[in-house]
């Protein structure tokens, strides 16, 4: 299953997240697992977002079926982060609705340094 963990500040700002392991939703043939690709082309895009065309606005960190970003404080409540980051929510959450028991989107109370 991909575990997505969504942090939000006091004030609803979406401060960290993460996205752990696999969908293993396949149809038996390599590249067939359609939800873990559609997650890794979300989440490619926050990657190419954050590091080549924002990255002062947050850092990211990936590894073989993980993924973390932490948004920058100075650009937490920047009008194009936050549209940026409301609609990536929103797409993993239409997956996580589609998809139930092979995306799990969990949103929580962020506390400095969570992940």
């Amino acid at each position: 299953m991909v575990e997505i963990l969504i942090f939000r500040d006091d004030e609803g700002l979406l401060r960290e997240l993460s996205v752990d392991g696999h969908a293993e939703f396949s149809d038996g043939e390599d590249g067939g697992d359609i939800v873990c690709a559609a997650v890794s082309a979300l989440v490619g895009y926050l990657g190419i977002a954050f590091s080549d065309v924002a990255p002062r606005m947050g850092s990211v960190w990936a590894d073989d079926g993980a993924f973390r970003l932490r948004v920058s404080p100075e650009c937490v409540s920047a009008p194009e982060q936050v549209l940026m980051l409301q609609t990536w929510v929103k797409a993993v959450t239409q997956l996580e609705e589609n998809y139930r028991g092979w995306v799990k989107v969990e949103q929580r109370k962020w506390a400095q340094e969570t992940i």
